[in-house]
Parts: C-alpha cells; structure tokens; sequence
C-alpha cells in the first residue's frame, strides 16, 4: 500500500459521516470517487474535493476490509477497504440516520480538524477520532500489529 507516513490534513467544521464511504455515496457516484481514491492505479489518501466544491478525506486501512475501532469503542465495517470523513450534507438526502449509524459514525466538529494516516500503526485520524486499521475486531486475526512488534 502506497501512502504517505503520516499524511496530515485539514477539514472544516460540521457534522460528519466517519466510515466507510462505499455505504453512503451513491452507485451512480462511486465511479467517480474510487478514482479520486486510485488516480494512478494506486491509492492516494488524504483530503479530496467532490466536483460541487465540498471536501471530504478518504484513506485505505492497513489491512483492506474487516471492521475496525477506535479508542472510544466505536466500531467501523469497511467494504472497500477504505475509511472516509464526508460532510453530512455531501450525503443524498434521503439516506436515512439509522443506515448512517448502522455503518460508520456521525461526528460534529465545532473547528477545523486534523485528517491523517500513520502507514506505521494504520491509524487513520478524523480530529479527535483515531481509528486503527493494523487489526480488525471481532475476527481472529493471525497477524501481530506491526506496532506492537517494536515493543522491546
């Protein structure tokens, strides 16, 4: 996977949908997003601008799909495996808050907020929100985090 090692970037104040976008977008506009994902054939996180001017960031997990955590106890399946931070009003308006929910997080920023990726750890931060992608919760994973590796 080809990102940069703690990749950071800004996004506005607003309320949030923090998950997996591939939920959210519509069929018809997914296309266009995982090309702003893989522009050159391989991926490219950080903050991206949709055509109508609204920002949004997206980055790959360190280990695709499966459902991920972060330290308050929130939990996020990933299908595409990747986690993206999209304005709530970037959203088809008839997406209802209960399928929102059912998939990722929905999170008010009252100031500009911090977006990264640590290639290290997998940790994919939305401000306050880190959420770390080098396991998976629930499943049994046979790979150690490579985090935990460097602990001597």
């Amino acid at each position: 996977m080809t990102q940069m090692n703690k990749m950071t970037n800004k996004l506005p104040a607003g309320t949030y949908y923090v998950g997996d976008l591939c939920y959210v977008v519509p069929d018809d506009d997914w296309l266009e997003f995982s090309a702003r994902m893989f522009p050159e054939g391989y991926p490219v996180g950080g903050v991206k601008e949709m055509p109508d001017g609204i920002n949004y960031a997206d980055f790959c997990t360190k280990h695709g799909d499966g459902v991920f955590g972060d330290y308050a106890g929130g939990a996020y399946m990933v299908d595409s495996g990747s986690i993206g931070c999209i304005p709530m009003c970037a959203l088809p308006p008839d997406l209802s808050f209960d399928k929102v929910r059912d998939f990722g997080n929905i999170v008010s920023f009252d100031e500009a907020f911090e977006v990264g990726y640590d290639d290290e750890t997998g940790t994919i931060t939305f401000g306050h929100i880190d959420i770390i992608t080098g396991g998976t919760l629930g499943e049994d994973d046979d790979e150690e985090d490579d985090y935990e590796e460097d602990d001597e």
